[in-house]
């Protein structure tokens, strides 16, 4: 009889956690495992996605999804207090995702991110259920930002999963220092469907590939960088967000609209060819807890340039495999840009070296990896 087991995720918008999410759940049901997906925000997956996901009663849809930002937003702003900058379950969703594992007996369920609050409240009800909590941020983002006000219940819910995952060694190393046990660095994989064709070094574009926020990715920073390229370089942006106003003005302002050239979201084969269209990547995130973005563009043999985070230093291993810079510094990003930009024998080095550690995600090694942390026989169906 084959292990049944439940992903509790937020949602599958666009953005790497949903992209991930999708994937690996889309690999699992290829190879005829029974996966269920359950999600307490009503939105439609953006990524392909061939699992029906499950909703609860008064599920967050866009309205409530609307309702709920405002009250943050006036809860932060202006009464100044500690709030979760990510939507989190509440204890509705919490009783239908009780009442749902009653009654599908599950042997195993995936707690993604926020759903790890009630990792404690879960072993309580089904001791017999396996719970593994799935991070894809830093500890220190989670206590701090993510779910500042619900800090306590997301620490107390770590110490109900049976295992962590986590995408760095860096950050299991911070969780066994809280005394968490059982933690294992699981990356996230390759997730884009064609991964032989290479790009053209010669191309005089450097791409960036993200979410348009503006702190978090470091946009600020790639203004400033714009500046530092030669004359006939440009940089080309994919990519949406809730800042996408501001960039657009922080561009026009910095008269940079020649220079960054934004072309928007991108997925599947555009997304393919915005990386192709490219002859060096360039992450500016302040931080990030692995960069699914730099996998993808070292699988196409791009040259990489980044600021050194755990996620940077976690696929770069310290300038192993692409070129780092301290985080912040605009000089000397810019002066590693320039070393790749004036020298086609670097960018051929550093290709080379982007196409070898490409490898180590492939997406057919990490779902073997994610069988055995589920306790499911490997199928080659």
């Amino acid at each position: 009889m084959k292990n049944k087991i439940l992903f509790a995720i937020g949602d599958l918008r666009i953005g790497g956690v949903a992209r991930v999410q999708s994937v690996i759940v889309n690999e699992l049901n290829k190879k005829h495992h029974d996966i269920d997906l359950f999600s307490f925000r009503e939105t439609e997956s953006y990524y392909p996605l061939f699992k029906k996901v499950i909703f609860p009663e008064k599920s967050l849809n866009n309205w409530r999804f609307k309702k709920l930002l405002i009250q943050t937003g006036i809860n932060k702003y202006i009464l100044r207090r500690t709030v979760d900058m990510i939507t989190r379950p509440n204890d509705k969703h919490f009783q239908n995702l009780v009442k749902y594992v009653e009654e599908n007996k599950y042997s195993t369920i995936v707690l993604v991110e926020q759903w790890i609050i009630y990792a404690k409240k879960l072993k309580q009800i089904f001791p017999e259920v396996k719970l593994i909590g799935w991070l894809h941020l830093d500890l220190s983002h989670y206590e701090n930002y993510h779910l500042a006000k619900s800090k306590d219940q997301f620490l107390n819910g770590l110490k109900g999963c049976d295992s962590l995952l986590v995408l760095t060694q860096e950050e299991k190393n911070v969780l066994e220092k809280r005394g968490l046990k059982k933690v294992q660095v699981l990356h996230n994989p390759l997730t884009l469907d064609d991964t032989n064709k290479v790009v053209d070094l010669n191309k005089k574009i450097i791409s960036w590939v993200g979410r348009i926020d503006i702190f978090h990715k470091g946009l600020d920073y790639l203004i400033e960088i714009a500046k530092t390229i030669p004359a006939d370089w440009k940089i080309s942006v994919a990519g949406s967000g809730r800042d996408n106003k501001k960039f657009k003005k922080l561009i026009e302002k910095n008269s940079l609209t020649n220079k960054i050239l934004w072309e928007g979201p991108k997925n599947g084969e555009e997304l393919t060819n915005h990386y192709l269209n490219s002859s060096i990547f360039l992450m500016t995130s302040r931080f990030e807890s692995f960069g699914l973005v730099l996998v993808e563009a070292m699988n196409y043999g791009l040259p990489i340039t980044a600021f050194s985070q755990t996620g940077s230093d976690e696929i770069l291993r310290n300038e192993q495999y692409g070129l780092v810079a301290e985080n912040g510094n605009i000089k000397e990003i810019s002066d590693k840009l320039k070393q790749l930009i004036l020298n086609k024998d670097q960018r051929e080095f550093w290709s080379k070296k982007s196409k070898e550690r490409s490898k180590d995600f492939s997406l057919d090694k990490i779902v073997i990896e994610w069988e055995q942390v589920l306790g499911v026989e490997a199928s080659n169906e």
